[in-house]
């Protein structure tokens, strides 16, 4: 089984959804993103390696935090930044991606 991260690919990216969004929840949260060409690599290689009964989370093993990333992503593509909540404890989880590079050997491609 794989559970992918949020998806990254062409025309495809979550800035593009939280653009002009106010009042953002967890803005210190880790993001759990991943590029599509390595999706599509880490299917591969669990079908050439046989690993049928393993579990794979996916997500690039960077994990910057959603307001960092997301104003970062929306200046560069010349978007309105994001506006996150700053009241509260922000919460979230880091995906690991360990079973991809110990049962898999698998090196992303792509930084998110």
């Amino acid at each position: 089984m794989v559970r992918f991260g949020g998806l990254i690919g062409p025309g495809r990216h979550p800035v593009n959804y939280l653009a002009n969004k106010t009042g953002i929840k967890n803005p210190k949260a880790p993001v759990n993103l991943i590029q599509q060409e390595d999706c599509i690599e880490i299917i591969n290689q669990i079908i050439k390696k046989e690993a049928w009964e393993k579990t794979f989370n996916a997500a690039y093993p960077d994990h910057p935090a959603k307001e960092d990333y997301y104003t970062k992503t929306a200046k560069e593509k010349n978007l309105n930044t994001p506006d996150f909540d700053q009241n509260g404890v922000s919460k979230g989880k880091k995906i690991s991606s360990v079973n991809l590079k110990e049962i898999l050997d698998y090196q992303f491609e792509k930084e998110i």
